[in-house]
């Protein structure tokens, strides 16, 4: 007769054994993947287990490849995992620098322009947009 363990004794032995949770984790975050179509809410406690028993990334965007997915579509869900669980790749103000030229139009518009300075700067952007959207492309000789 089998013994059916409770769910406080799953956690106890998967502690003694994390070896063997890593792979039914990795089972179920394959499975999880499969049946996405309610969102990311089976994928996340599956992903931040595996990513607590020190799973990168890199590996689990590895294994779904391994297994089929698309790797700018796995990325991309486990970017909102993370990011829903407050576990940001990048930090904060990480990406594309601003020009310093960009910074002097801006410290010059707040200077002369004062509290005005975003909305004109705004403005000036949606016109130059426009105008450059209405020139005839030049073609490279």
């Amino acid at each position: 007769m089998k013994k059916h363990l409770n769910a406080a004794t799953r956690i106890i032995v998967s502690h003694n054994s994390p070896g063997l949770e890593q792979a039914r984790l990795k089972e179920r975050y394959l499975e999880a993947l499969n049946v996405l179509a309610a969102g990311v809410s089976s994928l996340r406690p599956i992903v931040l287990r595996l990513r607590e028993l020190g799973v990168s990334r890199r590996r689990l965007v590895t294994w779904a490849v391994a297994a089929g997915y698309n790797e700018s579509y796995v990325r991309s869900l486990l970017s909102r995992v993370f990011r829903e669980a407050g576990m940001r790749e990048r930090k904060s103000g990480a990406g594309r620098r601003t020009p310093p030229d960009a910074l002097a139009l801006l410290r010059y518009a707040r200077d002369h322009f004062a509290e005005r300075a975003t909305k004109l700067l705004l403005a000036a952007y949606r016109a130059a947009k426009a105008e450059a959207g209405s020139q005839p492309q030049q073609q490279a000789a």
